[in-house]
């Protein structure tokens, strides 16, 4: 009963530091509480196990989806670096590009080629 009562607090307390939105109280909290030495932790009930993990991604800032190379740029990079006067440095970097966008390559796989 003891153990119960104890849990019910300690979850309404990290339920409360989640509430303040403050950066990173309940997982501050939580590391500060695993440090009680104690026979049965009452952080690996599914409550408190819960609201530490609801924290740590309330924190995640949103996704940032790159956007698609398209081929009007990769026209864009040949005709500007492959002209007629491009020196082997300009036209290796449009050879790359074109060679990346058609390979379908990361820019990881190009450079081990």
């Amino acid at each position: 009963m003891l153990l119960a009562c104890y849990i019910t607090h300690l979850a309404l307390y990290l339920s409360h530091l989640l509430d303040k939105k403050k950066v990173s109280a309940v997982g501050m909290a939580h590391a500060a509480l695993n440090i009680l030495p104690s026979a049965s932790d009452p952080l690996d009930v599914g409550l408190c196990k819960n609201l530490v993990e609801a924290e740590k991604r309330s924190r995640r800032e949103p996704v940032k989806k790159m956007e698609p190379v398209s081929l009007e740029l990769i026209k864009s990079i040949v005709n500007k670096y492959a002209h007629g006067t491009a020196t082997l440095k300009d036209l290796r970097f449009a050879a790359m590009c074109v060679l990346t966008f058609v390979g379908l390559f990361r820019s990881n796989e190009l450079l081990n080629i």
